[in-house]
């Protein structure tokens, strides 16, 4: 599902305002990692992007505590880096959970560790 520059400069027009656009590219862009979804399955990658866009932070920290479970499966440090400094933050800065937050700042300093040696 790809979207032309031409279909987006129209559909923009026919919106009457930002808040109505931003919905509706929303949609679509959930709709294309849906399709992303299908093809490869449940991705660190993908999950992580999806959370990034949601407006709760508690569906984006249940998504990104999957993502950072399957990426640490995969060995993928450097996944597991950024998502636990997501997470971090998250935790921290919207929640105001300072004990969650200090548990992903522990998970974040052992995966850059992992990263470096």
């Amino acid at each position: 599902m790809s979207y032309s520059t031409l279909e987006i400069i129209k559909s923009q027009n026919n919106c009457c305002d930002i808040n109505q656009k931003y919905k509706l590219h929303k949609r679509r862009f959930f709709a294309y990692l849906s399709k992303l979804e299908e093809k490869y399955g449940k991705d660190p990658n993908i999950l992580a992007t999806r959370a990034d866009f949601y407006d709760s932070t508690y569906k984006a920290n249940i998504l990104l505590t999957e993502a950072y479970k399957i990426a640490s499966k995969q060995h993928d440090y450097k996944n597991c880096t950024l998502i636990s400094s997501s997470l971090a933050f998250k935790y921290i800065m919207d929640s105001v959970d300072a004990f969650q937050g200090k548990i992903w700042l522990e998970t974040l300093k052992k995966d850059l560790y992992q990263v470096a040696f």
